[in-house]
This record gives structure tokens, C-alpha cells and sequence, in this order.
């Protein structure tokens, strides 16, 4: 019987495995809660149930290259690795690492990062978010820290578009 072998994956033309499917990247998030690493943390929060992950508060992260585990940072840390985390973005405020750029943005009023490219939003100050760029609305105070009365999601850290 004869076997053939496949050629090796073209490195440059291979689809990148890493990551999980909210984020692309090269590390995983050590979640000081449960001292495990998590690909992000919406995985951690699918996997625990008594309790989230505040992102601000992890201090580690794991390489998914090497398996070093080290400081938040944006490149590994290891001499012979130096795998940069976050290709396409990082925040060292809020942990988070994206090889996609999806024209993420840290957005000092929000306290958060946001998605879209921070020339098409506007933060509202007395709304607290983030909201299109050009388009007028009615501000309501803080509006950004109560559920959606439609769909019951928070508005602060919905992954959603808001509309006005």
C-alpha cells in the first residue's frame, strides 16, 4: 500500500488557527479570577457561570506560540519568540488584542473600546456612549448604563450597533 503525503502548509497562504471565534490573536487572557487562561473574554464567560472577567484587571497573558506565560503586553516577551499579540490592534487599558482591524478605537468617555472607527462616532457625554457620527438625538443622562428596553441588552458594552 502506498501513501502520500500532504506538502506542508504554505505558511503565508495557511489559515491562521489562533484565536477563537470573537477575536484573532495571537495570546491568551489569564483571568485573575480563576487563574486560567481564556482566548478572550467572552470564552471565559461561556465557560463560567458564577461570575464575568474585567478585562481591566488581567495582569497575564499566555503566548499561543510558545506557551510563555508573562505581563500584558503587546509582544511576547520570550528571546526567541517576539510574537506580536494584537497585529492589527492593542489597548493596554482595556486588554484587548485584534489581529482584524475592524477600526477598533479606545474611547476615553466610554472607558472602553469601540468598533467602526472612531471618525464615524461622536461620544455624548451626558448620553455616556458613543453614538454615529453626524446624526442628532435626544440625550438622555447616562442612558448608556441601562438595558435596551427592546432587545434587553446592555447599550454600554453591546457589541451592537446603537440606533438613533
Amino acid at each position: 500500500m502506498t501513501e502520500v503525503c500532504a506538502a506542508p502548509a504554505d505558511p503565508v497562504l495557511a489559515p491562521n488557527p489562533l484565536g477563537c471565534s470573537h477575536y484573532q490573536r495571537k495570546c491568551e487572557l489569564v483571568g485573575p479570577c480563576c487563574d486560567k487562561p481564556y482566548n478572550c473574554r467572552f470564552c471565559h464567560d461561556e465557560d463560567v457561570t458564577n461570575h464575568t472577567l474585567d478585562r481591566r484587571s488581567v495582569t497575564e497573558v499566555v503566548c499561543l506560540v510558545c506557551s510563555a506565560r508573562q505581563a500584558v503586553s503587546n509582544l511576547c516577551t520570550t528571546l526567541d519568540c517576539g510574537t506580536v499579540f494584537g497585529g492589527e490592534y492593542f489597548c493596554g487599558v482595556c486588554k484587548l488584542f485584534d489581529d482584524v482591524d475592524k477600526g477598533q478605537f479606545h474611547c476615553d468617555g466610554c472607558g472602553i473600546c469601540r468598533v467602526g472607527g472612531r471618525d464615524k462616532f461622536c461620544h455624548c457625554d451626558t448620553c455616556g456612549l458613543c453614538l454615529p457620527a453626524g446624526k442628532t438625538h435626544k440625550c438622555i443622562s447616562n442612558t448608556s448604563h441601562n438595558n435596551c428596553p427592546v432587545c434587553l441588552e446592555d447599550i454600554h458594552t453591546s457589541r451592537l450597533e446603537a440606533h438613533i
